[in-house]
């Protein structure tokens, strides 16, 4: 899941590119396609070199140039590589900080995306209490955009998360809201204890809760139907519990999916042997899931020790729990 992260991440760089300085982005988008290629497999340190010098010629260029918008979005992709892919948060974050203190005066838009990028990592470290300051130090800031963006929905495909933008402006933003859900996000990164969840079995009707499987390694899956990454790896997901299912490892799912036929389809076609349970609308926003899919590797003494493995990565996760 973390090369999903990441491609997620740098698309939306592309996205938010600004419409001047279009050779530059042009170039760096031509970067983020081969740095997204690169993630689904091993590349040696010299291939990573060759990618931050790369990112270092384009960045002295945008400099000479007084392109600041891409110089900061180039801190943002080098910051971003670090993180997902080179395993090296607390580089990222030194550089996010430099960016961060060095442009904090300028008028550079693309500075709200470093609070943003910054919030993801210590969300996904579960450093939850260097968000709020963060969130102060934005607030403060020159680049603080006090419109009031509030959320809704954002269970499963059929209720989308909607951002609604209204005319009056307030004190938050949607930049101040998006670091308060990576906020919630870090409540359950690797290390914490997985809160309780419980929920009826569609099939049984009868109660399913996490306490229940203590003593077992649980991956409790919060999917819908149509879901890219989790469709292509349901099959696997079924093929894992049953080779590791004797030994003890478990699946909840939670379906998000308000259709229950497609819900149903998509348990039949991938041979999905586990309880699925309905849990209240409410629930996902409290794990921080905002329609999309994610799921909690819990081991058996109920701590979470992998968060959105998927393929692979899931397969050695189990793999060395269930020695």
């Amino acid at each position: 899941m973390k090369h999903v992260l990441f491609v997620l991440a740098t698309i939306a760089a592309v996205t938010l590119a600004p419409s001047w300085g279009l050779a530059s982005s042009a170039e760096r988008m031509h970067l983020t396609s081969r740095i997204q290629s690169m993630s689904h497999g091993y590349h040696s340190d010299a291939e990573w070199q060759d990618i931050f010098s790369r990112v270092a010629e384009l960045r002295a260029r945008a400099e000479r140039e007084g392109n600041l918008e891409e110089v900061v979005e180039l801190n943002v992709l080098e910051a971003m590589v670090q993180a997902d892919m080179r395993g090296a948060p607390d580089k990222a974050l030194a550089l996010l900080k430099r960016t961060r203190e060095r442009y904090y005066g300028q008028p550079v838009e693309n500075l709200k995306r470093v609070y943003v990028e910054t919030a993801r990592i210590h969300a996904r470290q579960g450093n939850e209490r260097a968000i709020p300051d963060l969130i102060e130090e934005f607030q403060k800031s020159p680049h603080f955009d006090p419109v009031t963006y509030p959320f809704t929905g954002g269970y499963g495909r059929e209720v989308p998360l909607m951002v609604v933008r209204p005319r009056a402006t307030g004190q938050d933003s949607i930049t101040v809201t998006t670091m308060q859900r990576y906020r919630t996000q870090a409540r359950f990164a690797p290390g914490r204890t997985m809160p309780e969840i419980a929920g009826v079995d569609h099939a049984t009707g009868r109660e399913v809760r996490l306490s229940d499987y203590r003593g077992n390694v649980v991956l409790v899956d919060f999917w819908f139907p149509g879901f890219v990454a989790w469709e292509r790896d349901a099959s696997n997901l079924a093929a894992l519990h049953r080779t590791y299912r004797p030994g003890g490892f478990e699946i909840i799912g939670v379906p998000l999916g308000r259709d229950e036929q497609r819900v149903q389809q998509a348990i039949r076609r991938h041979g999905l042997a586990w309880p699925q349970i309905q849990v209240e609308r409410h629930v996902p926003g409290q794990f921080g899931i905002f329609g999309d899919a994610r799921n909690f590797l819990v081991d058996r003494n109920g701590v979470i020790v992998g968060r959105d493995l998927r393929g692979s990565d899931l397969a050695e996760a189990l793999r060395v729990m269930m020695r």
